[in-house]
């Protein structure tokens, strides 16, 4: 999570860059070259915040050592806590906003001592934040002396730098990656348009620097002298790490300075390569991911920009490179990036426009994958959401009322939900199971019939196949589950303008839509059950149980996965959830045929064609034999080995086809709660904090 502040000073922007662990500021001249800011001795400087016992903030370089002595009373990431209102430290109450303000002063104080008295300022948050977050933001700027800040997203100010690098391969109508990778990792499909850029979709997860500087300090703490057990020890082994990290970018091999009695380290650059590997995969996931949900033209792209401190690192270009297909390059200064591409003068809407001439005949440059196209995880995933909000030449926000009275506005009543469309293959698969949910619900309903009599007492009841009706509400029930995977990956909602205690997470919204489903499905059964009793007047239980039964098993494993999904914040699997919530098609439609032609021979044909009654009855039953085998949770050899005996147990039971649809359903719900088990057993991602 990077979030920067850009100040107006005369003729020099002042660019300041908050991160999760540190923060570095730019001065840009109009024509876009930039030059570090010391601030604190040095262009890095720490971004935690020290609360010393008399209630004194000391941020920057004199907090971090302080904190090294007394931990307890350091705020790490107090961007992280802006949200979070009072903070206890110690035995001292402080508001988060102070703490940001305390991290942002100093900067202010550097820029006007070197150009004078900071002018107008802007502020680039995460795409994600909203306009409560935003609001406290413009609080902490303002107490630190930076007041009336103007609001701009990191991934625009990133692709604001590319767009001035490569002014042809982004041009007017096309959308790169931003992987912006600091202590975490932010990665945004950014498209540029007339008005400027535009954020179409963004996922954030822990998978940055702080990851891999935690797994290599205990990877190197076997090999110490030191007991490492105190915090304040392990602090300082992590920022050496972090140090040497940095150069392992450049160099084959580095000393780390280990701190205590320890002597310094040769850490070769393989130690960190492997030790990153992983993380910069679930990047790659994420980068998948996160161009599946934009729903973008592939032959609009502009590549992979990275971005952030985990951009110097050796082989990371490649590492992406080879996990997306796609072509990947660094920005230019990339720890500066966010910082200069703020502060940077945007371009004017006749540049634009000449842009967009200049591009519109230009040739596609890197803008197709080098592979095969992406085949990524559905949007409802992993960690993340979309966000929509243009930024263009004087979109700066004149005050905070107006800001979220606007964004509220657009927000409820403009667009709250934008919707990209689903993949027709994989929509077109979810609707086999609800056309055979309404083709055999239909079918039971018109064949059945009431015999009896009422002469002397009620002596009716009901003839109707039960088993058709409940084979109708499971693939209802199934089709329902699927379809909502289907269409929460192609809605993408506006979370850039919603306030973070109102916003919702790709996993929450992912796994409350599918348990929306699962609730729905089972209301539409027993709606079905309830239309059936009024329609024949008799038997209300038996239809409540042949219709509510069935759905019940499916229910229950979709509020099962939705629950794992929204709690445990479980990473998408490669290929999106859709796979794992799929219906087995050609199971369902050899089924549901099966059925059909078993019904029909119990009540269509005259009492003289018996050959041909018995022909279709068995033809019925075989299908839903061979559907039964299709769907076994087992692999395609335990499948094929399994055939021949449900295809004879198919042709046995045809005269009863309410006992087919009962192991029909009997191990579809095996297949499910294998379909459950797996969706638990995935990794989980723990989205970085704004």
């Amino acid at each position: 999570m990077v979030v920067g502040l850009f100040v107006v000073a005369a003729e020099i922007r002042i660019g300041i860059d908050v991160g999760a662990s540190s923060v570095v500021a730019v001065g840009a001249l109009a024509d876009g070259s930039c030059t570090p800011l010391a601030v604190d001795g040095g262009a890095v400087t720490p971004s935690g915040v020290f609360v010393n016992p008399g209630g004194e903030l000391v941020p920057g370089v004199a907090g971090l050592e302080r904190a090294l002595r007394l931990p307890a009373l350091y705020v790490e990431a107090p961007l992280r806590r802006l949200g979070d209102g009072v903070l206890v430290v110690g035995e001292r109450r402080v508001e988060a906003v102070d703490l940001v303000a305390a991290v942002l002063r100093p900067v202010c104080e550097a820029a006007t001592a070197r150009w004078g008295r900071p002018g107008e300022v802007s502020v680039v948050t995460p795409a994600g934040w909203g306009p409560a977050r935003r609001l406290l933001l413009r609080q902490a700027a303002h107490r630190a002396g930076l007041a009336g800040a103007e609001l701009v997203e990191a991934p625009v100010a990133i692709a604001r730098r590319v767009a001035g690098a490569d002014p042809r391969g982004f041009g007017v109508g096309r959308w790169i990656v931003v992987v912006d990778v600091g202590a975490g990792c932010e990665v945004s499909v950014v498209r540029r348009n007339t008005a400027g850029f535009e954020v179409v979709a963004t996922m954030a997860a822990d998978a940055g620097g702080d990851r891999i500087d935690a797994v290599l300090a205990a990877r190197l703490l076997p090999v110490l002298n030191e007991p490492a057990v105190e915090d304040g020890y392990r602090r300082r082994l992590v920022a050496a790490v972090r140090s040497g990290k940095e150069q392992l970018g450049t160099d084959a091999a580095v000393k780390v300075v280990l701190p205590g009695a320890s002597p310094p380290l040769v850490v070769p650059d393989w130690v960190v390569r492997e030790v990153s590997e992983p993380v910069f995969a679930e990047i790659a996931a994420l980068v998948r991911s996160v161009i599946e949900v934009a729903q973008v033209p592939a032959e609009t792209g502009g590549g992979v920009w990275l971005a952030g401190g985990g951009a110097l690192l050796a082989r990371v270009e490649v590492l992406l490179g080879e996990a997306t297909g796609l072509v990947v390059r660094t920005v230019a200064n990339p720890v500066l990036a966010a910082a200069c591409g703020g502060a940077s003068p945007f371009p004017t809407a006749t540049a634009t426009a000449t842009a967009a001439v200049s591009t519109a005949s230009a040739p596609v440059v890197d803008a197709v994958p080098r592979k095969q196209p992406v085949d990524a995880a559905e949007g409802g995933a992993v960690v993340a959401a979309s966000a929509t909000e243009q930024v263009g030449e004087g979109s700066g926000e004149q005050g905070a009322s107006v800001d979220v009275a606007v964004r509220v506005f657009r927000r409820l009543v403009l667009d709250p939900v934008v919707w990209t469309g689903p993949p027709v293959a994989r929509s077109l698969a979810c609707l086999v199971p609800f056309v055979g949910a309404l083709a055999l619900w239909w079918h039971a309903s018109a064949t059945g019939y009431v015999e009896g009599t009422v002469d002397v007492g009620d002596h009716r009841y009901m003839v109707i196949n039960w088993g058709e009706l409940a084979m109708a509400c499971a693939l209802m029930t199934l089709s329902l589950i699927s379809l909502s995977a289907v269409f929460t990956a192609a809605a993408r909602t506006s979370r850039g303008e919603t306030a973070p205690e109102q916003a919702v997470d790709t996993p929450t919204r992912f796994g409350g839509t599918v348990a929306a489903s699962a609730v729905c499905a089972v209301l539409i059964a027993a709606c079905g059950a309830v239309l059936n009793f009024l329609v024949f007047g008799i038997e209300l239980t038996n239809f409540l149980v042949w219709s509510i039964g069935p759905t019940l098993p499916f229910a229950i494993g979709a509020l099962l996965a939705a629950g794992l999904i929204s709690t445990r914040r479980l990473h998408p699997p490669a290929g999106g959830w859709h796979p794992r919530l799929a219906p087995p098609t050609y199971s369902i439609i050899a089924a549901t045929a099966g059925m059909l032609l078993m019904q029909y021979s119990h009540t269509l044909f005259a009492p003289g064609e018996d050959a041909t009654r018995m022909a279709v009855r068995l033809g019925g039953g075989i299908l839903l034999g061979a559907a039964t085998a299709l769907i076994v949770p087992a692999s395609p050899l335990t499948r094929a080995m399994l055939a021949i005996p449900a295809l004879a147990f198919g042709t046995v039971a045809a005269v009863k086809p309410s006992l087919l649809a009962c192991v029909w359903i009997g191990t579809a719900t095996a297949w499910w709660a294998r379909r459950v088990w797996s969706i638990s057993r995935l990794p989980t991602t723990t989205p970085a904090q704004p």
